[in-house]
């Protein structure tokens, strides 16, 4: 039976800031066994990459990306844009049939400083051995059109290439004919690489002003929607799908079962910006319950550490500061900073949520225990004309030995309430989709009629899981920072 081989239709779209319209193109074969970096390999030979000592991605169009030799830590700046924490991420030695049937698209990007940009489509299926024969093992181009412009936009020969390493620098038109004595300008020491190469960008676009190319249509004219060059617009667009919400509770799991593969998958690709706090807590336990992942699972949880430092120090809330400290300690295997106290924040955050409106929590700190202030103020002796207050001198009823240090927790001033409300908000604003930016619309008009109808609006809306999710984690960072403040940190 024949071989059916992949037909790939690749479109050079633009770089270095100009568009290339209409754009050049190759028809590539690629058998069933092709890896992305033979792909990648093939595509600059098609279009006369002849400096290929840059780095290369392809990008599918769920968001995965297939790198060359780029260490996976280093995506961790990704953070930056407010994506997910750690990308999903495929080494280069992955095969491209496996991941792309026929009408799939996916994008190449040769030259992460220039950003050549190019899109590639399945178009069809052949039989190679009926086209050109047995011989052909990798992929080739079958088919091509379009002018290709230099990679750096050079219209004429390097100088530096006409001269040996030590050599004089002649005149140009004298030609440095042999007895001639150079005139004293060519002696001179020319301009630097990267001068030249600046000019050189600079002098590009000029090639379109010279005489043949009066009809031709200058790529610099062709814009997209807002102005900029479309393939810079593809280059942000294509693989940028609408993350979905961590699964706090499959994270919780994870970290409790010391399962570090199922921690990695959970966050992977997920959109982490509202529970930060809870899953970066998740990640500095299981680094540290397991005293450093293997060697297989160490660089994507580097990554993803590295990058929840990044987000915490973007988001800036109240705690994000001390968690993002206690990663990067237990990254450098530190000791943290502040004393262990034996205390889970979740239970913490869930006893000061189950006080509601009654005074909130009273903190033990020498034991860790919670007493919420409803239990305080029932016990025997104490003073009904004052505030409730916790035994300092010790109760013997509730086993409280005297001289303990205390910290008040209450989440029932309605300012913080206020303040969560109006942070909720301004992160679904935030948002990439045009859904998220109507949410937010929807409760902004609902949160100036009151609190009421705004959680009447979450409800509606269908957001009261991640509403929830995203309270716990405000709460989360101000116990930490109540912690912090006395030297305390969670054991």
């Amino acid at each position: 039976m024949a071989r059916r081989w992949q037909v790939i239709t690749v479109e050079l779209l633009g770089g270095r800031g100009i568009d290339l319209d209409p754009p050049p193109g190759r028809d590539l074969i690629a058998p069933p066994s092709t890896t992305f970096a033979e792909l990648a390999h093939a595509i600059d030979l098609a279009f006369a990459r002849w400096d290929r000592a840059h780095h290369h991605e392809f990008t599918l169009a769920d968001g995965t990306r297939i790198i060359d030799d780029v260490a996976q830590r280093d995506l961790a700046a990704r953070a930056a844009t407010g994506g997910p924490i750690l990308d999903r991420v495929l080494p280069g030695t992955t095969q491209v049939k496996p991941l792309l049937e026929r009408g799939d698209t996916m994008r190449y990007v040769f030259d992460l400083s220039d950003r050549w940009v190019y899109r590639c489509a399945i178009t069809d299926k052949i039989s190679v051995e009926r086209l050109i024969g047995p011989r052909i093992t990798g992929p080739q181009p079958i088919r091509g059109w379009g002018d290709l412009p230099d990679q750096y936009g050079r219209t004429r020969p390097d100088a530096e290439r006409h001269r040996g390493a030590g050599s004089r620098r002649v005149d140009d038109e004298g030609g440095g004919a042999g007895g001639a004595r150079p005139a004293p300008e060519a002696l001179e020491s020319g301009p630097s690489r990267r001068a030249r190469r600046a000019a050189e960008r600079a002098g590009a676009p000029d090639r379109w002003d010279h005489p043949g190319c009066e009809g031709r249509r200058d790529p610099r004219d062709a814009r997209g929607e807002r102005g900029r060059p479309r393939h810079l617009e593809f280059l942000e667009e294509f693989g940028a799908p609408v993350a979905e919400p961590v699964d706090v509770g499959a994270v919780r799991r994870a970290r409790a079962r010391r399962d570090i593969p199922s921690l990695v998958s959970a966050i992977t690709g997920a959109d982490c910006r509202h529970a930060l706090q809870q899953v970066g807590a998740c990640l500095a336990g299981a680094w540290r319950s397991s005293d450093g992942p293997g060697y297989a699972l160490r660089e994507p949880m580097t990554a993803a550490m590295l990058s929840a430092i990044t987000q915490l120090g973007l988001r800036g809330w109240p705690g994000d500061d001390v968690l993002a400290e206690l990663i990067m300690a237990r990254l450098r295997q530190e000791r943290p900073a502040g004393s262990p106290l034996p205390l889970r924040l979740g239970a913490l955050v869930t006893s000061i949520a189950a006080a509601g409106q009654r005074d909130g929590v009273w903190l033990d700190l020498d034991t860790g225990v919670v007493w919420p202030a409803s239990i305080l103020a029932a016990r025997a002796g104490r003073d009904w004309a004052g505030p409730i207050t916790p035994p300092v001198e010790g109760d013997a009823a509730l086993g409280i030995a005297p001289g303990h240090r205390w910290l008040h927790l209450d989440e029932s001033d309605p300012g913080t309430a206020w303040s969560d409300r109006r942070a909720f908000i301004a992160h679904l604003a935030g948002g990439r989709s045009e859904e998220e930016i109507i949410n937010a619309r929807a409760l902004r008009r609902g949160a100036e009629r009151g609190p009421e109808a705004f959680y009447a609006a979450v409800v509606d809306r269908g957001l009261d899981s991640l509403w929830l999710t995203f309270r716990d984690d405000r709460r989360w960072g101000r116990a930490r920072a109540a912690l912090d403040a006395e030297g305390l940190r969670p054991a």
